[in-house]
């Protein structure tokens, strides 16, 4: 029963539900809602069911697909806001041929960004020019990667690898937008000779393979939680952080990153 906020769990029926109520303790103005169902409803086809029948206020984690079908139903209100949440790739620097810098700059130019944001995400994505949320104070638009496979390919021949490679995509099954995005990868390296095996994962194990590090390329969701530049690049980029997933390896780069941290003003940090 802990807890420092508006409410307090009553109920956890792991894997069904959560039920949280008024916390009798809680320090400020008593909240309008009194209690709390958070069901665990795994298909989103079902969650949108239950929406639409009136059996759940709120639903999350819907497809793009289905969040534009709900929202020309009049009795379903969809609300959009720009976030912090982010989809990226992961790449093994550790392991070849993303151990080299070519490598990894060729794939980023062979990724079609605006494609997935306009045609995957149906327009509720937005590119990001780096891991820090364009929402945050700080972040900057500069002269990012764009789409160009000659410049892909000409990389790739500098690395030494104009024969392409194999490459497996991992992500969690599932998820109709990994998926969609690992096929037209799949399909878009191919210009490039790489041969993309596409590996769906139960979400546990996908889950798994990433935070064991060890993935060579794989998709992730995930968000800073705090509103700080720096905390958005550290938790991905300095070497003895446990969420360096991709084993990225920088000694400037955690030095920077360890200076900025001891800077209390936040306009000095940026």
């Amino acid at each position: 029963d802990a807890s420092f906020g508006p409410y307090h769990i009553t109920q956890w029926d792991s894997g069904n539900q959560v039920v949280m109520e008024l916390n009798p303790n809680y320090w400020r103005e008593e909240p309008a809602i009194k209690k709390i169902i958070w069901k665990v409803i795994s298909e989103s086809a079902n969650r949108v069911a239950l929406l639409k029948s009136g059996d759940v206020d709120i639903a999350e984690g819907l497809s793009p697909e289905e969040l534009v079908n709900l929202d020309r139903d009049p009795n379903v209100n969809v609300v959009a806001v720009r976030g912090n949440y982010e989809f990226f790739i992961i790449y093994n620097h550790l392991e070849k041929p993303f151990d080299d810098v070519r490598v990894r700059k060729a794939i980023n130019c062979a990724i079609p960004r605006e494609k997935i944001a306009n045609d995957i995400f149906k327009g509720l994505a937005v590119p990001w020019q780096s891991v820090i949320p364009s929402t945050y104070e700080g972040y900057q638009e500069y002269d990012a990667y764009t789409f160009d496979l000659a410049k892909a390919k000409e990389l790739l021949v500098e690395a030494g690898y104009s024969d392409g490679f194999d490459l497996p995509i991992s992500y969690s099954e599932g998820n109709p937008v990994l998926e969609q995005v690992a096929i037209l990868l799949k399909d878009t390296f191919k210009e490039l000779n790489i041969d993309v095996t596409l590996n769906a994962l139960p979400p546990a194990a996908a889950a798994d393979l990433v935070l064991s590090s060890t993935c060579k390329f794989c998709f992730w969701m995930d968000a800073p939680f705090l509103p700080d530049v720096n905390f958005a690049i550290m938790i991905w980029h300095k070497s003895d952080i446990a969420s360096d997933w991709q084993n990225y390896k920088n000694p400037e780069v955690d030095r920077m990153i360890s200076e900025c941290n001891l800077v209390v003003d936040s306009q000095e940090r940026l």
